[in-house]
């Protein structure tokens, strides 16, 4: 799973956790 999040991942990670904030 996370795996898979690599350089992409990072980029949405960050989104996401924007939005939660």
């Amino acid at each position: 799973m996370y795996v898979l999040v690599g350089e992409h991942g990072v980029k949405t990670i960050r989104v996401l956790r924007a939005v939660n904030t």
